[in-house]
């Protein structure tokens, strides 16, 4: 049994948002194999303004959340894009200790999370979370994961990174070319990655340096390609999303003004400047889905 942790909003502190991409799953005991198939899925974004919506796979505490990955990218306006399946990664420890992180360019002060997951081995085994407790003293159950694999890493947006530039070069290829990589690019990922109603274009991106906060190093040439989901009336293959079935986010599977009706999930769509003084409010606390 896990612990799943939701940041819920500082009212006192911060206006509800307006708009936004919501995540709405995974919840707080759903378990992932390694190898196996990963689904997230959201709210797309009734404003129009998250066209561009990246997703980060992120570990560690509530304070010092880390950076792994980054998963997809869609347009979050997309109200025909609800939901994203990949390949989960393999990761050390196995353990309920995962969530994802939702960015915009478009929306640099409000960043989105789901709960924490787990991600266990292929054959389904996971260890508890390493920490009971948060930094601060509460009853949350935490860890700091990594990549078995550090090397395939994909850097976090540009936008994310300190100073707003990325020392990474992309380049863009369909889900059936394959390539390799130099000290500035690669390219590959065959086969379709399994969504709704999209087709997904890989694309692979390489750095020199990872980002300060990352667990990762630089990626290499075997990198894990970020995927672009563009709709399209030829989809190819399905998801198997967890919608409506899971539990409150890391941030809040929601927005920052409601409830998943489904599993009570709290609503959150902090500022990212903001997030390490709210957690510390009263206001602002993490809830425990066991």
């Amino acid at each position: 049994m896990f612990a799943g942790q939701g940041l819920v909003a500082a009212a006192a502190a911060q206006a509800a948002p307006s708009g936004g991409v919501t995540p709405t799953a995974p919840g707080p005991n759903d378990v992932f194999n390694e190898g196996a198939n990963c689904t997230f899925s959201w709210t797309p974004d009734p404003s129009g303004v998250w066209k561009q919506t990246d997703v980060e796979l992120m570990t560690g505490d509530n304070f010092n959340m880390v950076f792994l990955t980054t998963v997809a990218s869609f347009d979050g306006t997309d109200a025909s894009l609800t939901s994203f399946s990949y390949p989960c990664p393999e990761v050390e420890p196995n353990s309920a200790i995962y969530f994802y992180q939702f960015s915009s360019p478009a929306a640099l002060g409000s960043l989105m999370w789901t709960t924490r997951f787990a991600i266990a081995d292929a054959q389904g085994k996971v260890t508890p979370p390493p920490n009971s407790t948060q930094p601060n003293g509460q009853a949350i159950p935490w860890g700091t994961g990594k990549l078995a694999d550090p090397s395939k890493a994909v850097p976090e947006p540009s936008y994310l990174v300190s100073g707003g530039s990325s020392s990474a070069n992309s380049t863009t290829t369909t889900t059936t070319s394959s390539g390799n990589a130099d000290s500035t690019t690669s390219s590959g990922a065959s086969g379709t990655t399994t969504a709704t109603n999209v087709t997904v274009t890989a694309t692979a991106t390489a750095t020199s340096s990872a980002p300060d906060d990352t667990a990762a190093s630089s990626p290499g040439g075997d990198s894990t390609p970020v995927v672009t989901v563009t709709q399209t009336q030829t989809s190819s293959g399905s998801s198997t999303p967890t919608s409506g079935t899971s539990g409150s986010g890391n941030g809040g599977n929601g927005s920052g003004s409601g409830t998943n009706d489904a599993n009570g999930a709290h609503a959150v769509h902090a500022s990212w400047s903001q997030a390490a003084v709210a957690l510390g409010l009263t206001a602002a606390v993490f809830a425990v889905a066991l």
